[in-house]
């Protein structure tokens, strides 16, 4: 795991969201914080990332609770500063804080780690509906209710 510090910070300027994510994602896969999209750009951000990471072969397990799993995870919650934000975190404790102040978080709500894609857990199947049909690895190739027009 490489140590990735955000660049932009939430209330620089209105409107403008932390790259937190970017950095924690960055930072767990070893990337350079720009191979790595900011996902607070997206309304989804979650299925955004999601979309991303199976274009690298893996998929994100989520946990919601207050747990930091045992195992290399983004961990998300409340920062000190009253914002939401991620961190990394293992073996049940935050590791690293991309942000400049390394101050963490002062509450968790949830957690997500990568897994290899596909696996008996997640098969392939379309990501719009959630169909587990062999060979269906992409939106819009069966009849689908979630599929682009």
């Amino acid at each position: 795991m490489s140590r990735v510090t955000q660049t932009i910070l939430a209330g620089q300027e209105d409107g403008v969201y932390g790259n937190c994510v970017q950095a924690v994602i960055a930072s767990m896969l070893d990337l350079p914080l720009a191979s790595v999209p900011h996902f607070a750009h997206f309304d989804w951000w979650e299925g955004a990332l999601e979309f991303w990471a199976r274009g690298k072969g893996l998929t994100c397990h989520w946990i919601h609770g207050d747990t930091i799993p045992d195992r290399l995870a983004m961990v998300c919650g409340k920062s000190p500063r009253g914002l939401g934000h991620a961190v990394v975190g293992d073996a049940e404790s935050i590791i690293w804080d991309p942000h400049p102040d390394r101050t963490g978080l002062v509450s968790v709500d949830r957690a997500m780690w990568f897994e290899d894609w596909p696996n008996r857990d997640y098969p392939t199947g379309c990501f719009a509906c959630g169909s587990i049909l062999p060979g269906v690895t992409t939106i819009g190739t069966h009849s689908c209710p979630g599929a682009l027009s």
